[in-house]
């Protein structure tokens, strides 16, 4: 059984180290997110990678800066904007069901108990809000951006070198 697992887990990581190596830098032009530090982040168009560094240029300015492979924690490329109607739906449910509870068992309406008034009033309140939070999360856009393994020029032409991290399973 060990011997098994070994060997899956061997051809696995060799499956991933050949994907790995099959891609190549970014094109030129490419939009990156390049983390330099804990709070600090490089962002621009990928311009070229030598042996030793990095370089992006400006998207306001469009003046170059090279950043040395030392200093690179992480680099991402730009994936566009998504929007957050999922989320805004949910947390306008719950806020909504949560106000309409308590406003629609504090008001009486005819003979209705407090709790049947509380219900309806959840009900309609997590079904505006749910509504109201899917529009506005819909319409608020943030910026997307995908990890790539990072990939540094060896400085022989075309040949690119790959730090690849592997998480295989414990051997028992």
């Amino acid at each position: 059984m060990k011997r098994g697992r070994l060997r899956w887990g061997g051809a696995v990581g060799l499956c991933l180290v050949q994907a790995l190596a099959a891609q190549s830098a970014p094109a030129p032009g490419t939009r990156l997110r390049i983390w330099i530090g804990p709070t600090q982040v490089a962002v621009g168009s990928f311009t070229q990678a030598t042996s030793d560094s990095v370089t992006l240029s400006s998207l306001r300015t469009g003046e170059s800066v090279s950043l040395a492979w030392t200093e690179i924690i992480q680099i991402e490329e730009y994936r566009g904007t998504r929007g957050h109607g999922l989320l805004g739906g949910l947390v306008g449910t719950g806020f909504g069901g949560a106000v309409g509870g308590y406003f629609g068992s504090h008001t009486g309406v005819g003979d209705l108990s407090p709790a049947t008034t509380g219900i309806a009033g959840a009900v309609l309140g997590g079904v505006i809000g749910g509504l109201s939070g899917a529009v506005i999360g819909t319409l608020t856009r943030t910026e997307s951006w995908k990890p790539l393994s990072v990939w540094r020029h060896d400085g022989n032409a075309g040949s690119m070198a790959f730090g690849v991290v592997l998480r295989l399973p414990p051997i028992h």
